[in-house]
């Protein structure tokens, strides 16, 4: 019903339903959207996942959150890919979650003369392989693009991913993590965070505690509903 437009319409029903009632939402992927939508009208939900095995991940990936307001993020972003990407060789792939996104970011980031591409549906697949060839050559080493569009990549020795829309799912997450695999297998994974976003701020807590790592204080302070301290300040995690 939401791929068709009716989310408004759910959203009006659910106002008019009484509190306490029992809600289940159920979807065949892992879009945005449901999330968006259970945020709303769900309170302690339990999110199954039925018929797919857990992706395994590579836990020679060091995982580094970075945590500032939505209004920030490009410009942490440019700040991030100067500081990791400064002889441009090493290959970076930059996750959002919509084509629009997808499409302004590689205009802002060319206009600030960066080699960057774009791969999202609405592309033609000339276009999409024409994009994804300049990367595997290094002529662009920097890719955006959606979780859809990464579902068909096939691409090996990207040193950085980036997380600059939060994953829909656990194993998005992961299957963005594995993209970074350097030629030794090693890599880093960037996952930017709003002060104020708590279940993703849940999610990440738990994938760490899943993985063994050990979690920061001011990610369980954001986990916990909390925003205040230092709004820039840079997590790491590493094995």
């Amino acid at each position: 019903m939401l791929a068709m437009g009716f989310e408004k319409t759910l959203r009006s029903i659910a106002a008019l339903v009484r509190p306490d009632r029992q809600t289940l939402i159920f979807a065949n992927s892992g879009l945005r959207e449901i999330g968006d939508l259970a945020d709303c009208l769900l309170n302690d939900y339990v999110q199954v996942s039925i018929g797919h095995c857990k992706v395994v991940e590579n836990q020679r990936v060091e995982r580094i959150v970075i945590i500032c307001e939505k209004a920030q993020k490009l410009e942490r972003l440019v700040a991030l890919l100067h500081d990791i990407h400064r002889e441009k060789k090493d290959k970076v792939i930059v996750f959002v979650e919509t084509r629009l996104t997808v499409d302004e970011m590689v205009l802002e980031l060319r206009h600030r003369d960066w080699a960057v591409v774009g791969i999202h549906g609405a592309k033609t697949r000339d276009e999409r392989q024409k994009a994804l060839d300049a990367f595997k050559s290094g002529s662009s080493s920097i890719l955006v693009l959606t979780d859809v569009a990464a579902q068909q990549l096939d691409v090996d020795r990207v040193r950085f991913v980036v997380h600059y829309d939060r994953p829909p799912s656990a194993d998005v997450y992961v299957n963005r993590v594995n993209y970074a695999s350097s030629c030794d297998g090693s890599g880093m994974a960037y996952a930017f965070l709003a002060p104020d976003d708590a279940r993703h701020a849940k999610e990440l807590v738990c994938h760490l505690l899943d993985s063994g790592e050990k979690v920061h204080p001011r990610l369980l302070e954001i986990a916990e509903g909390e925003s205040r301290c230092d709004r820039r300040k840079t997590v790491h995690f590493s094995n």
